[in-house]
């Protein structure tokens, strides 16, 4: 079978994995992998996924609980082949990557958990935070624990503007008081 794109053979693969997870700055799970490999008509599932094993096993990429990035023994490897992947498959790759590392960050930066209590009661415990800044950090005490899942999901769905919402409700509390 004819292959189209730049991509034709496992090494093609892996410089290409390497390039990406080089670019990446976090940890990426399968499905994020192949996403961003999928930019390239000659990319398979089945090669990837073969490609980005061997590389645990060479150690050029790292698996945490699921989730990969890339070693020193990679990020070395990469600098020396990463020429090899066409320039304009390159910049494909790149743009991949900045909307994936915005998506990534805006997913590290915000964060909602349910934690059960002794007392039957649910816990929820959300986050925002900026860089290394804390924005927003509020435990809420829920009886039920659908109650607590709807707002951990409410928040995860829109987290900037809960924030913005209790803001301006904090803050518009304090102009009634002042007038």
């Amino acid at each position: 079978m004819d292959q189209t794109g730049f991509i034709h053979d496992d090494i093609d693969i892996k410089v290409l994995v390497l390039y990406l997870t080089g670019r990446l700055e976090y940890p990426v799970d399968m499905n994020e992998l192949t996403e961003l490999s999928m930019c390239d008509n000659g990319v398979r599932y089945f090669e990837l996924a073969q490609a980005v094993g061997e590389m645990v096993e060479s150690g050029h990429l790292k698996m945490d609980q699921g989730l990969y990035t890339i070693t020193e023994t990679g990020r070395r490897d990469m600098e020396i082949c990463q020429d090899q992947l066409a320039y304009s498959l390159r910049q494909k790759c790149d743009r991949n990557l900045a909307a994936m590392n915005v998506r990534l960050r805006e997913e590290a930066q915000t964060g909602a958990r349910v934690l059960p209590q002794p007392d039957g009661s649910f816990i929820v415990r959300i986050r925002l935070t900026e860089k290394d800044s804390v924005l927003l950090y509020l435990e809420l005490n829920c009886a039920v624990q659908e109650d607590a899942d709807r707002i951990a999901a409410s928040f995860k769905k829109n987290p900037h503007q809960a924030y913005r919402d209790i803001l301006t409700t904090l803050l518009k509390g304090e102009k009634e008081d002042n007038e």
